[in-house]
C-alpha cells in the first residue's frame, strides 16, 4: 500500500471516529433532558416533508434517510394582503411564545419595506400550488393553509406561507397561523400521536397553546446544536441508549 494510500485510511478512520464520539457526546445529552416519548415524537415530526406524491408513499414509508432543516439566522416575518386584528393578535402571540422557546436566533416582525426571509400572505380564497419533493412535483389545492419553506443542506433559507380566510372560523385562523409558523421553523411533519399538538392533523381542531411536548420538540430541534442536515437513521442512532 502506498503512502498516500495508508495517509488516506488512517484519515477516514480519525473523521469516523470524530463523528462517533459527537454522535454519543450529541446522543447522551439529549437522553438525560429529554423523555423517550418526547424524542420518539421529535424524530416522528422533525425529519423530512408534510407532502408526498402517490408513488413516493412505499420509498418514505419509514422516512429514515429524511433529514432535519432549521433556521441558522433569525427569521423576520413581511405580512402581506389582508389580516383581520385578530389574525395579527394571533400572530403576536405565536412570535413572542417562540422567542420565549428558542436559542440563539430571534423571530421579529418586520416592516414591509424591510429586508425579510418569511412572508406570511392572507389572501380571500383557496389556490393551487406545485410542491416538489426530491424528483417528483405534484399540485395541491389550499384552502386553509399553505408552507413551502426553501432549505440548503438543512439549513432553512426562506419561507412562504399562504393564510386563506375561504371555510376558516377565527378560532381555526388563529390554529393555523401557529401550526404554519411553527412548522416553517423545520418541524414540517405532521402527527395525529397527541390531541393536544399544533403538529396533529385532524381537520376543523383548534390548539390556541403548546403543549408541553410540542415545547419540547421545539427545543431539541433549536437549543441543542443538532449536527447540521442530520439524519433521522443517525438520530435514532445516538438516541438509541434511552430508547431501551
Amino acid at each position: 500500500m502506498s503512502k498516500l494510500k495508508y495517509v488516506s485510511f488512517f484519515l477516514v478512520l480519525f473523521l469516523n471516529s470524530c463523528s462517533s464520539q459527537n454522535e454519543k457526546r450529541y446522543g447522551e445529552r439529549l437522553c438525560s433532558s429529554y423523555s423517550k416519548e418526547e424524542l420518539t415524537y421529535f424524530a416522528e415530526i422533525a425529519f423530512g416533508t408534510e407532502f408526498t406524491s402517490d408513488n413516493m408513499v412505499e420509498q418514505l414509508k419509514d422516512n429514515s434517510d429524511a433529514r432535519s432543516a432549521r433556521w441558522y439566522e433569525d427569521v423576520k416575518i413581511k405580512i402581506s394582503g389582508s389580516p383581520s386584528q385578530s389574525d395579527i393578535k394571533a400572530l403576536n402571540q405565536v412570535v413572542n411564545e417562540l422567542n420565549e422557546i428558542i436559542e440563539p436566533i430571534k423571530i421579529y416582525i418586520v416592516a414591509k419595506e424591510q429586508n425579510f426571509n418569511t412572508e406570511i400572505k392572507f389572501i380571500h380564497n383557496g389556490r393551487k400550488s406545485k410542491v416538489v419533493d426530491g424528483d417528483f412535483e405534484f399540485e395541491v389545492t389550499y384552502y386553509g393553509s399553505e408552507g413551502k419553506s426553501r432549505t440548503d443542506l438543512g439549513r432553512i433559507k426562506e419561507s412562504e406561507i399562504i393564510i386563506s380566510d375561504s371555510k376558516l372560523s377565527p378560532d381555526l385562523r388563529a390554529h393555523v397561523i401557529r401550526e404554519e409558523v411553527t412548522q416553517s421553523l423545520g418541524l414540517f411533519r405532521d402527527s395525529d400521536r397527541y390531541n393536544n399538538s399544533i403538529f396533529n392533523n385532524t381537520r376543523n381542531r383548534t390548539v390556541t397553546s403548546y403543549s408541553e411536548i410540542d415545547i419540547k420538540a421545539i427545543k431539541i430541534l433549536y437549543n441543542h446544536q443538532l449536527p447540521r442536515y442530520l439524519k433521522k437513521s443517525e438520530f435514532i442512532k445516538a438516541i438509541s441508549s434511552c430508547m431501551e
